[in-house]
């Protein structure tokens, strides 16, 4: 009885151990709303489908009626979590008072109450989160804006996401931050070049699902993407992967900028770490080229991926990729990065591990021990 209650608590401990370890994901966040069809009034050439293009400099512009209004098709019915929507720098009362409504798949039948939207200001803040009181929105097709309730007329969308769940490609990372050296005008109101577009999927074609598909392309355009100011002094940006993972690939997206695709990423030093404190730089792939990997330009367009970096199951919680050439811009970046591979076990269950099997070995000799005693 003795042993089987030390069997108990070793068991338990182990699956308390593995429980602390993360599971590889069966799906992620995304915006379900980015480049899916748009429909409204639209006024001044500002069509709606500015409204979720993933760029915030531009918006959506309703005509001067004062049912002005603009809708989304998500293709298929999301639970949508939360919505992010950004109003239009300056002109909040645009969008303050505005009336958002949830559809399901006929387009008719509304989901749950309708949501007057507030709290938007001409400098900051500019972007506001709604989850519908904590319960978000279930089996939606459709969500629309109305403008009847705001105080001018010409309701403006500058940009709408949809944040659901959605499938993950086998081995993507979701999740990932980005940290830079530097970035292009650092200010608030610039939401269209910062580090988080190289992991957040921003421009991506496959927001919908599965994410992370090393097919998907990145939109030729001006933001959902970073660079740095003018010439840089080997500028840096660093990856948090939240874990250490068995790293298999790394797919990187360079500067996809319409006309500007020379600011990409040329040569480069690329690291790993588990700590986030001591890096060691992957093997040489460049040759006599500078650094150790060399990144190809952009063709322009909606692109695929121009650099398939393989990791080989190094262990690493932090990539850093150090720029040390351009292909020829004084402006330097990248559009998207992603990772791929496993998590790796904890310490913590791997001792577990460890403790078990020596309980099991120690069970399965008990007994041989005791017959020698009685025989004595």
């Amino acid at each position: 009885m003795q042993r089987l209650g030390v069997l108990h608590g070793v068991s338990l401990f182990f699956m308390i151990a593995l429980a602390g370890t993360r599971p590889a994901p069966a799906g992620a966040l995304s915006n379900v709303a980015a480049f899916m069809p748009t429909s409204g009034t639209v006024a001044w050439g500002f069509e709606t489908g500015l409204g979720n293009d993933d760029l915030f400099s531009n918006f959506s512009h309703g005509d001067e009626t004062p049912n002005s209004w603009w809708r989304v098709d998500l293709g298929q019915a999301f639970d949508v979590a939360q919505l992010v929507i950004t109003s239009r720098s300056g002109l909040a009362n645009r969008t303050n008072g505005a009336v958002l409504r949830a559809y399901g798949l006929d387009g008719v039948t509304q989901i749950g109450s309708d949501l007057t939207l507030s709290g938007f200001g001409d400098a900051s803040p500019l972007q506001i989160a709604f989850d519908n009181a904590g319960a978000g929105w279930t089996e939606v097709r459709y969500f629309q804006i109305g403008g009847e309730g705001i105080s001018v007329p010409y309701l403006h969308v500058a940009e709408f996401a949809a944040m659901a769940d959605v499938d993950v490609f086998p081995g993507f990372i979701p999740g990932v931050t980005a940290t830079a050296s530097e970035t292009w005008f650092p200010d608030p109101s610039n939401l269209d070049v910062m580090a988080r577009h190289l992991v957040d999927n921003s421009g991506m074609s496959d927001q919908s699902g599965p994410l992370g598909d090393p097919g998907a392309s990145h939109r030729d355009a001006h933001g959902a993407l970073w660079h740095t100011d003018a010439n840089p002094i080997e500028p840096t940006v660093t990856f948090d992967l939240g874990d250490l993972c068995a790293l298999e690939r790394m797919l990187i997206w360079n500067h996809n900028q319409p006309g500007l695709y020379a600011r990409g990423f040329k040569d480069v030093l690329i690291e790993t770490s588990s700590d986030g404190l001591v890096f060691a730089p992957l093997d040489d792939r460049n040759g006599d080229d500078p650094g150790n990997a060399t990144i190809p330009i952009s063709p322009g367009g909606d692109a695929g991926y121009q650099a398939d970096v393989a990791l080989q199951g190094v262990s690493a919680r932090h990539v850093r990729i150090t720029a040390l050439a351009s292909h020829g811009d004084v402006y330097w970046g990248l559009s998207e990065v992603r990772f791929y591979g496993v998590p790796e076990p904890s310490t913590c269950a791997i001792a577990a591990a460890g403790m078990l099997t020596l309980v099991l070995l120690g069970a399965r000799r008990r007994p041989a021990n005791n017959h020698r005693a009685a025989d004595r």
